[in-house]
């Protein structure tokens, strides 16, 4: 170390403790992005937003509806208006769907015959 401020190098990585923003990692020094990951680490530096490209295609894996590579997305989603299906009724999520047909039973229950 060169510096004169700095008194320790913990991990030994050449850059002392007081700069380094990783002081008990060899590995890391800087986090660009403010994230919480090194540098090294963070597929995405400069992006404090995603940290991770699990499949390789330069898509962050919060960003990616397909994270995983495997053809098929992550969270299934409604065709007619692009929301996330409610898997009762296409168009409803879970909680209205179950209530739309809770509703229609009891009106198909509740009506006589005279």
């Amino acid at each position: 170390m060169t510096d004169p401020y700095e008194s320790r190098d913990t991990d030994g990585d050449g850059l002392g403790d007081n700069a380094d923003a990783f002081p008990n990692d060899p590995n890391e020094k800087v986090d660009s992005d403010g994230d919480g990951v090194g540098n090294n680490a963070d597929a995405f530096p400069t992006d404090p937003s995603e940290t991770t490209d699990t499949d390789g295609d330069g898509i962050g894996d919060n960003a990616d509806d397909d994270a995983d590579g495997d053809g098929v997305p992550d969270e299934p989603v409604d065709p007619v208006d692009g929301s996330e299906s409610g898997g009762i009724l296409p168009g409803f999520t879970a909680l209205t769907g179950l209530a739309s047909v809770l509703g229609a039973a009891i009106l198909v229950a509740g009506r006589r015959k005279d």
